[in-house]
């Protein structure tokens, strides 16, 4: 039995163009990584190759379609997690590497950390053969950075320390596209996995969730789980732990995942995060408090992925 689940971001997805390419993109992804797991490949492997696709895109807050911080700079962040021996590897502040995601497994592979950052992660990734290079700017990229830096000027919002402009900034930005995958092999192994380029106009420096184990993604040998949404609360909640914590406790996955949206939505309100959890029995959980939250699964007893918003 193998399984596959991608998680595309949490938000409203109000642009049907947009909509229909991420769709068309995670139906790729989704029967590659199928393909894969179909061949032996282990789910630790899957993950980190889906993620890169992703990363590779452009069209989701991931790699080359990365947001911006407040000075114009992409930051990214990425983290991957074996379930089966509970290593887990992630980076945050790189701008240079093509595939955060892959970089990430190198920490895990090759150091006996489970985080790094910046300028020395990035010499890592040189090191151990990953492609560094200055980041690709896409045009839309930087008319969104234009247009929000705008905004940001006139005042029209700000950047307080509270709770109720986070909300807002989910409103605003309509969807955070963070990415994310949970994988379950024929071995019986489960991975998961992060990668994001974090808030827009974020402050340099910031650390979002994508490079924390049990915020965005954790994995053990009862179950995997990927969060979308706002990083912050993902952290302070350590949502992708607390599911993951439930399902070895007993709970269904579906349960565990509606369960911790609760406690996440009783904190930080509506609009906030979304989650997708996988066990080692190939049952999914999906929960969000977001308008939508782009999905897909592939498994072995399915004839084609599943994708819904």
């Amino acid at each position: 039995m193998w399984c596959l689940g991608i998680l595309g971001g949490s938000g409203a997805w109000p642009n049907p163009e947009k909509r229909r390419k991420a769709e068309t993109i995670l139906r790729g992804v989704l029967e590659m990584g199928g393909e894969l797991l179909k061949g032996g490949a282990s789910a630790l492997e899957v993950v980190e190759t889906v993620i890169a696709q992703l990363e590779e895109s452009g069209h989701f807050n991931a790699g080359s379609g990365s947001a911006l911080n407040i000075i114009g700079k992409v930051e990214m962040d990425a983290g991957i997690m074996d379930g089966a021996t509970m290593r887990a590897g992630s980076v945050t502040g790189v701008s240079r590497v093509r595939h955060p995601i892959s970089l990430a497994r190198r920490v895990m592979d090759y150091t006996d950390h489970v985080i790094m950052s910046g300028e020395w992660a990035e010499k890592l990734a040189e090191t151990t053969g990953i492609e560094v290079a200055k980041p690709v700017m896409l045009p839309s990229k930087l008319r969104e950075y234009y247009n929000y830096k705008k905004m940001f000027m006139e005042g029209i919002y700000k950047l307080p320390k509270n709770v109720g402009f986070f909300r807002k900034y989910h409103d605003m930005f309509e969807v955070i596209e963070t990415v994310g995958a949970v994988a379950l092999d024929d071995e019986g192994k489960l991975a998961a996995g992060s990668s994001s380029g974090g808030l827009w106009l974020k402050f340099p420096g910031r650390v979002g969730a994508s490079a924390i184990p049990g915020a965005a993604f954790y994995a053990d040998d009862s179950a995997a789980a990927v969060a979308s949404g706002l990083g912050e609360y993902l952290i302070v909640t350590n949502l992708c732990f607390r599911v993951v914590d439930l399902i070895a406790r007993g709970y269904s996955p579906q349960r565990s995942a509606e369960r911790v949206i609760q406690v996440i939505s009783r904190l930080a309100g509506e609009g906030t995060a979304g989650v997708l959890a996988l066990n080692r029995h190939g049952e999914f959980g999906i929960a969000y408090n977001t308008k939508a939250m782009l999905r897909g699964i592939f498994c072995d007893r399915l004839r084609k992925p599943v994708i819904e918003f």
